[in-house]
């Protein structure tokens, strides 16, 4: 919890100011990277928003072989824990990186 609180306890303790906002949004490089947090999200909201609706239309109109083992499939990452997955994702990109000489940039994120 120490790990939590420490950070917010520094802040209160510094004096909370805006002048970090300004050092922050004057830096090209911090910017270069919040626009890039908005276009993964944005483009991730937009991917997953229509994968999502064609699954649960397909799922719910249509009788196919295998339809209970997908559709328990879809629920795995409810159950997975987020550090886990997170973990899966980084040592698979740097397999990528490392076998198949993949570049760092937007479409590893």
């Amino acid at each position: 919890m120490l790990f939590v609180y420490l950070p917010i306890g520094a802040i209160l303790a510094e004096g909370f100011t805006s002048d970090r906002f300004g050092k922050v949004f004057s830096d090209k490089k911090m910017m270069k990277a919040l626009q890039n947090s908005f276009v993964v999200a944005l483009s991730s909201a937009a991917i997953a928003t229509l994968f999502g609706t064609m699954l649960g239309y397909g799922l719910d109109r249509y009788r196919f072989p295998g339809k209970r083992l997908f559709n328990g499939v879809l629920h795995v990452p409810v159950f997975v824990p987020d550090i886990v997955l997170g973990v899966a994702m980084l040592l698979t990109l740097e397999v990528l990186y490392t076998q198949l000489k993949w570049e760092r940039g937007m479409l590893s994120l």
